[in-house]
């Protein structure tokens, strides 16, 4: 059995290295224009591809929200919505999604402030502080 195995590793191997190094057919797709992206991509049942991502084109450094995205084939994407509304010198981003058991999606998202922070030294831009809700979510 060990032989045998052995045969059809090396046999498996040979044919691998024997195939072309370049694949073929290779296509570079710019999905969505200037957003930094950190994409969180969810399966919709009906094989709809969700993606929820920053929408501006620096990780963390400018003001922005988080915007939706679907695609039946992952090549043309079109914008379903933006998932968030920032206040002025915030950011939203840090964000993760998914499908509730009953099919509804669901978009966890944190925030940081560029305002200065009373008990501690100002710190770079959007870092001083994680937004919270201390209401269930009402603020």
């Amino acid at each position: 059995m060990k032989l045998i195995a052995a045969w059809l590793f090396t046999f498996s191997l040979s044919g691998l290295l024997a195939q072309e190094t370049e694949p073929r057919n290779l296509q570079r797709v710019v999905a969505i224009e200037n957003v930094c992206a950190w994409p969180n991509l969810t399966l919709l049942p009906d094989g709809t591809i969700i993606v929820i991502l920053f929408n501006q084109p620096g990780h963390g450094t400018l003001q922005g929200d988080v915007d939706c995205y679907a695609s039946s084939d992952g090549l043309k994407w079109e914008k379903r919505s933006t998932v968030t509304q920032h206040e002025p010198d915030t950011i939203r981003m840090n964000h993760s999604a998914g499908l509730a058991k009953n099919g509804d999606l669901l978009v966890l998202c944190s925030g940081w402030t560029n305002l200065k922070q009373p008990i501690r030294p100002k710190q770079e831009p959007f870092r001083d502080a994680v937004l919270r809700s201390k209401d269930a979510g009402r603020t």
